[in-house]
């Protein structure tokens, strides 16, 4: 599951936010209403060895929230599992040309058609402004869950076999509105570009490097599903086991790796 951003739209204002942090606390995959979903999934479980019933909720990843409205709800992340129990925070801005990867998981084999997004606080920065001084957003997603649960239309909706990786991108378009003296934030659903990510997923991602091969062209960050082919990164035999950095480039899902083109390492050396 990776997130990324449209270009922001400042409505009833004329100053320009140059940032827009928000902390993301949980993502939900909603499947589309059908009768089938049950069985498809009791048939990956059973080729993979997995004797519980398809019902039960337990997945080894997403947890099955059961069937809503008439479609499965699989939550994709959650801090408490999946981050520490701290939220996923990222300038939303960064993200117009690369994704951030939010979450690798198994999910129930099925077809996915919306996404939401919970969203916990979100500030902005004003152009002009001292760095520091972050405005606080009043949040308006039109989710059922309140204004702190955002809605996406998965199109082309997202698909889910009992083999081969599927990438589900979220496209938060985001519209920041004056309301008085609040800033309100919202999604442009109209215009994002959300659904099955097809080919190869321009990505950025965070980790210490946990290994690094014996030349140097690959490397491994902790809590990061895929190893990193570095090859193509000038510098690479500088990276170590312990540096943080940042890498940028496409998630092969295929094969299975992560091809980068950018290292930077934290304390701001770039390869």
């Amino acid at each position: 599951v990776v997130m990324k951003d449209g270009p922001v739209q400042v409505v009833n204002d004329t100053r320009v936010v140059d940032e827009l942090w928000v902390d993301v606390t949980r993502v939900v995959l909603k499947g589309e209403d059908g009768d089938d979903d049950d069985e498809n999934e009791a048939e990956a479980e059973s080729e993979s060895g997995d004797d519980s019933s398809p019902d039960d909720g337990e997945h080894d990843g997403g947890e099955d929230d059961g069937d809503h409205h008439g479609g499965r709800e699989v939550v994709v992340f959650d801090p408490d599992r999946d981050n520490g129990g701290a939220p996923r925070t990222f300038d939303l801005l960064t993200l117009t040309n690369t994704a951030v990867l939010l979450n690798t998981l198994p999910v129930p084999v099925g077809t996915y058609d919306e996404a939401k997004v919970t969203i916990s606080g979100a500030r902005a920065h004003i152009e002009g402004t001292p760095a520091a001084d972050l405005v606080t957003l009043v949040l308006d997603g039109e989710g059922d869950g309140g204004p702190d649960e955002f809605e996406f239309d998965l199109e082309p909706p997202v698909t889910v076999d009992a083999s081969g990786v599927t990438i589900a991108q979220v496209d938060f378009v985001p519209v920041v509105t004056l309301d008085g003296t609040d800033l309100v934030l919202s999604h442009d659903g109209s215009s994002d570009e959300s659904g099955e990510c097809e080919g190869e997923a321009e990505l950025e991602h965070e980790g210490t490097i946990t290994s690094v091969s014996a030349d140097h062209n690959t490397i491994e960050l902790d809590g990061f599903q895929f190893p990193v082919d570095v090859s193509m990164v000038d510098g690479k035999d500088a990276l170590a086991v312990g540096q943080v950095v940042e890498v940028e480039g496409h998630l092969d899902a295929a094969a299975g790796v992560f091809v980068a083109t950018e290292v930077e390492v934290e304390d701001g050396d770039e390869h």
